[in-house]
């Protein structure tokens, strides 16, 4: 590949990218092989956050765009031509908008924790304490459970 595109950078899903690497492992008996390519070919960290797809794996964002503007499985060959001329420039302007600092990352609704509940003070439980003892005896009405039934 850098034969014919000297100036590319090659990066990829990291889990796509360690499931292969433990298939490959696996089949030649390898259990435990030390990585041969150095992180900056696999680490995404780093990457400029300018750009449009904001996760470390553009193919599977693309290939997820591109099938829900699909309403059949088969499309005709100028349907996906079009598609694909029409995410390019949806891609296009995004990125634009991204570099310009126009598009803002999507805004999500506030997560709100329910109330804590109100907790007893030490005093009402051992008030609570010394009246369950006085209506243990009251108890002895209650309907008794054999084990054994």
């Amino acid at each position: 590949m850098g034969t014919f595109f000297p100036n590319s950078r090659i990066a990829g899903c990291l889990y796509h990218f360690k499931q292969a690497c433990r298939r490959k492992s696996k089949k030649y008996g390898l259990p435990n092989v030390e990585a041969r390519l150095a992180p900056t070919c696999w680490n995404v960290f780093v990457i400029s956050r300018n750009i449009v797809s904001r996760t470390n794996n553009r193919l599977e964002c693309f290939h997820r765009q591109l099938n829900t503007k699909f309403p059949v499985p088969h499309p005709s060959l100028e349907r996906l031509t079009n598609t694909i001329e029409n995410l390019s420039r949806e891609n296009a302007a995004q990125r634009g908008a991204v570099i310009a600092g126009l598009s803002q990352p999507p805004t999500r609704k506030r997560f709100v924790l329910p109330r804590p509940p109100t907790l007893p003070n030490e005093n009402d439980i051992e008030n609570s304490e010394s009246s369950s003892e006085s209506s243990s005896d009251s108890d002895d009405d209650a309907e008794a459970v054999d084990s054994d039934a």
